[in-house]
């Protein structure tokens, strides 16, 4: 029987760990405009350029392309009326519809994303997770160079362990955001706690028990995420 190698066999249990923007599309069915409202709100929330300049080029483009289609037209009935002495003042006046309506656009995004602020808050949490996620990868890759003879497969286990259940806890934190938000009546028969909070006591009782290593070192940040997503939704049940 072919001995798989020893640094391949600790990395492939992290393959199905990390929440990929596939299932994240699958799960929360966003809309264009939820998109563009999250986005907007999370470059004024967290002061992140990308998303905002993201933002402004969607709307410039969509607005662009309107104008597009109007300028043309316009100009073509002021020339059959011999009006053309009003072409400049029409592109002034168009130019400022165009700068009103994304102000209006903007102001619409961001009354929407306030709407979606619980799911803004999810997102940063999955972030978060992939990122440790993947400091596992790497602390794998580390150790299978730098100690390949030391043993940690128990201390990693508890690490995994910690993390699939916070992946878990995710899930179903998206899951009761997005039935809310679609079915606001539905929270009044539910209980979006109390699978968090059994999760999170099997994940302090990990974290005590675990080894003082680079993988424990990962525990205090995968109970802050389950704190945060305790704490969001504990909005929601509200």
């Amino acid at each position: 029987m072919m001995v798989q190698p020893r640094n391949q066999a600790m990395r492939s249990p992290l393959e199905n760990l990390s929440i990929t923007p596939l299932e994240l599309d699958q799960i929360a069915t966003l809309s264009f405009r939820d998109e563009l409202a999250i986005a907007l709100h999370r470059a004024i929330v967290y002061k992140s350029l990308k998303p905002l300049f993201s933002v402004l080029m969607t709307e410039f483009c969509i607005v662009g392309t309107v104008l597009i289609l109007v300028l043309p037209i316009s100009l073509i009935v002021l020339r059959r009326f011999q009006q053309l002495l009003y072409a400049m003042p029409l592109l002034i006046v168009l130019l400022g519809v165009t700068l009103v309506a994304i102000a209006w656009m903007n102001v619409m995004l961001w009354k929407r994303g306030k709407h979606l602020k619980t799911f803004t808050q999810l997102m940063a949490q999955v972030q978060q997770y992939n990122r440790l996620v993947h400091r596992v990868h790497l602390i794998d890759h580390w150790k299978s160079s730098s100690n390949p003879c030391e043993d940690h497969a128990q201390s990693r286990e508890e690490a995994i362990a910690a993390l699939r259940l916070t992946r878990d806890n995710l899930i179903h934190a998206l899951n009761t955001e997005k039935f809310y938000r679609m079915h606001a009546n539905w929270m009044a028969h539910s209980d979006p706690i109390t699978p968090l909070e059994n999760n999170l006591t099997i994940l302090m009782a990990l974290g005590l028990h675990a080894s003082i290593d680079e993988y424990s070192h990962l525990f205090n940040e995968i109970l802050q995420i389950n704190v945060n997503l305790h704490r969001e939704m504990a909005k929601i049940g509200q």
